[in-house]
């Protein structure tokens, strides 16, 4: 019987993430993960599963590409299988499991911001699970989830970023090789193997890894509700089970199994308390502007429980956007100023 996607063999060999290191390139990456050797697939070997009650399962396995790759999972590749599970009226709530140890620092940031604003897009939470490992930027992805959970023996941390050089100008002398490096600039070499290495170019180096490190602070900081600080005094350390959840870097311990129950009972947990509740009316002043994007005032601001309640409180061409679980509208509008009244269950 033959599979959807057939492959060649040489496709399916498995390979180093990094068959040595690249010359200055930042990884958000568990030092392990590069000595690993992974088995190759490629997006369409990564159908998202949907389980029963609408839990849109997205795997996120191995290394972590910026841009699509033939090789290894992407950023770009995991943002749209996300907004492609969004997009499905049948689906309630997104899962990432992951289990990786990092990969690229360049768009990692972006693409865990990315998730955050199609979870307020389309109004569907966002969950993030470890299948027993979510580490560097694999746990960047995760902060772009509402909440982090892990089994027992799973980790997630190594908030960090790291930096490889390789100074071979004794083994070029030492056979025999003069390389001559002709640039346009000062800094254009630096890092380059073949030119020696210098306190000078070391310190321009580690500007660089200091400054990714602490965006990647900042966007675990602003997930977890915490400072860049208190990230940065983690050291890029891994914690496991309970300690991840003491650490502030997740939010509970389950299995897989009870993790998905939990899911499911707060998909119907929410769904019974929309129906019950009473209808308020939130009035809101509608304000043309000079030049798009035209801004809304809002007169009175509504929280509401979760971005679950997308779904219920579209209004003709009203669209709600939500921030940290507080609710205002937004519309295209022209001509003059004028108040509507909305009506909404929450």
């Amino acid at each position: 019987m033959s599979t959807r996607h057939e492959k060649k063999k040489t496709d399916r060999e498995p390979r180093p993430f990094r068959s040595r290191a690249i010359d200055g390139e930042i990884l958000a990456i568990i030092p392990s993960a590069l000595d690993a050797v992974y088995e190759v697939e490629h997006d369409q070997d990564r159908p998202t599963q949907v389980l029963d009650g609408g839990i849109a399962v997205v795997q996120i396995e191995g290394p972590l590409e910026h841009h699509a790759s033939w090789w290894f999972d992407s950023y770009d590749a995991v943002v749209k299988r996300v907004e492609d599970s969004l997009k499905d009226s049948n689906v309630k709530v997104i899962v990432l499991k992951i289990d990786s140890g990092g990969g690229d620092a360049s768009g990692n940031s972006e693409a865990s911001k990315k998730l955050r604003r199609l979870s307020a897009k389309y109004g569907k939470k966002i969950y993030a699970y470890s299948d027993e490992a979510a580490y560097s930027a694999a746990y960047g992805l995760a902060c772009g989830a509402e909440e982090i959970w892990l089994p027992r023996t799973g980790g997630v941390g190594s908030v960090g970023v790291i930096a490889t050089t390789l100074d071979r100008t004794k083994a070029n002398e030492k056979s025999g090789y003069v390389v001559e490096l002709l640039t346009s600039g000062k800094r254009k070499a630096d890092g380059h193997p073949d030119r020696p290495m210098t306190d000078d170019i070391r310190s321009v180096i580690q500007s660089r890894v200091d400054d990714l490190a602490h965006e990647f602070f900042k966007l675990v900081a602003n997930a977890r509700h915490t400072t860049p600080e208190a990230v940065a005094e983690l050291e890029a350390g891994v914690f496991l089970g309970k300690r991840a959840v003491k650490a502030g870097l997740a939010d509970g311990v389950a299995s897989w199994d009870d993790f998905c129950e939990m899911v499911l009972a707060s998909i119907e947990s929410l769904r019974r308390r929309l129906r019950g509740r009473p209808r308020h009316i939130l009035r809101v002043a509608l304000e043309p502007t000079q030049e798009p994007p035209r801004r809304v005032l809002v007169e009175h601001r509504a929280r509401v429980d979760s971005a679950e309640s997308f779904p219920l409180l579209e209004n003709g061409s009203l669209r709600w956007v939500h921030s940290h679980r507080h609710a205002c509208l937004s519309r295209p509008v022209g001509g003059s100023r004028f108040d509507h009244d909305l009506s909404f269950t929450g």
